[in-house]
């Protein structure tokens, strides 16, 4: 933190690091950068007078101050994140989850630290910390199981879907749902489509770890860059509509948009992507409880300001752009499925051609991809 802390006064190092990371949102995610060209040309989005302008309100003084806090976050989540995925070290992502589960005994917490957090923030942080131990045990053995995150991660996507249905943003949750459905890594699937001429093709690959030093797991989800592209601007659009609609602390927000825009996450080829996000995940989710713990307790100034209510018209186009993306994503993958050589030819069962058993019903929704 003291050397963010240097660089955040560094003139010549911050402009740097701040453009590197725009150029990093608008290469993984040109869905949220036409998005935010749409939102600006409509007047729902302008630029924030720097915090020491003549004349700016403390709200505007606000405002730019948070702003200036995220993107200080987002460095140190792209830090801290690419300290335990890129470390030569294959026990990182096990060191840190070790010292995540000292720090939920610890009482920089305390025992009721589930207080500080929504259920869905705590179901968040339960099946991320999930995640986090076998993508370490992944790490240390140099090998996972080639379905991991085939389940997991739809399921993780469709938490937020509910939430975003349940508060009535219905366009956005059909955006979840797209992405969902498009679930990660062949594994037996690609087996299955080859030998038994299975009807829903896979094209992606099983997971696996990396060969290098790094020990990285690789998670294939079907056109992975424009799974990623949609999936990084509905992310956003939900985390911006739950801290408006909750009235949470205005100053949150951009660290909570951190987790998911940062280069450590977007700058790193996209097979990479959900090995890296459940790292940068857990780190915001403990700092998120930790700040909470300490402005409880008075140790730091309390988040004054709250997200605003007047963003619903900025949301509610933000959830029909996603939906539309969705949509196109939708309308490729269908594309490339039919265009996929696994397919049998229609009429014939690859099974019973080789003579091989039909696995039941079953098993085959189970390994569908």
């Amino acid at each position: 933190m003291a050397r963010l802390g240097a660089l955040e006064r560094d003139e010549a190092t911050w402009p740097a690091l701040v453009g590197a990371l725009g150029r990093s949102v608008a290469a993984r995610s040109p869905t949220l950068v036409r998005f935010l060209d749409v939102a600006h040309a409509r007047g729902l989005i302008g630029a924030a007078p720097p915090a020491s302008a003549a004349g700016a309100t403390a709200a505007e003084r606000a405002r730019a101050a948070s702003v200036v806090d995220g993107l200080t976050y987002a460095l140190f989540l792209q830090r801290a994140t690419r300290c335990v995925v890129d470390a030569g070290d294959q026990s990182a992502t096990r060191q840190l989850a070790d010292h995540l589960a000292r720090l939920a005994r610890s009482d920089a917490v305390g025992r009721d630290w589930r207080r500080l957090l929504s259920p869905f923030e705590g179901a968040k942080l339960d099946t991320i910390s999930l995640a986090l131990g076998r993508l370490a045990r992944a790490r240390e053995a140099r090998a996972i199981e080639p379905e991991f995150a085939h389940i997991g991660l739809p399921a993780n996507i469709l938490e937020a879907t509910l939430a975003d249905a349940l508060g009535g943003r219905v366009p956005n949750a059909r955006a979840g749902c797209a992405l969902a459905a498009a679930r990660p890594n062949g594994g037996r699937a690609r087996t299955y489509a080859r030998v038994h001429g299975g009807a829903r093709p896979v094209l992606c690959a099983p997971a696996s770890v990396g060969a290098d030093a790094r020990a990285t797991v690789h998670v294939h989800p079907p056109l992975a860059t424009a799974w990623l592209s949609l999936y990084a601007s509905w992310n956003c659009a939900f985390v911006a509509a739950e801290y408006a609609d909750r009235q949470r602390p205005l100053a949150e927000l951009p660290r909570a948009l951190a987790q998911m825009l940062n280069g450590a996450l977007l700058a790193a080829p996209p097979s990479e992507f959900v090995h890296r996000r459940s790292v940068a995940l857990a780190l915001h989710a403990w700092s998120t409880v930790v700040r909470r713990r300490r402005a409880a307790a008075g140790r730091c100034e309390p988040d004054a300001a709250r997200a605003p209510r007047a963003a619903a018209a900025l949301i509610a186009l933000w959830g029909e752009h996603n939906a539309a993306a969705a949509a196109v994503y939708q309308r490729d993958l269908a594309r490339a499925r039919a265009a996929s050589p696994f397919r049998a030819p229609r009429g014939t069962s690859g099974a019973r051609e080789e003579g091989l058993p039909c696995p039941p019903l079953a098993e085959r929704v189970r390994n569908v991809c």
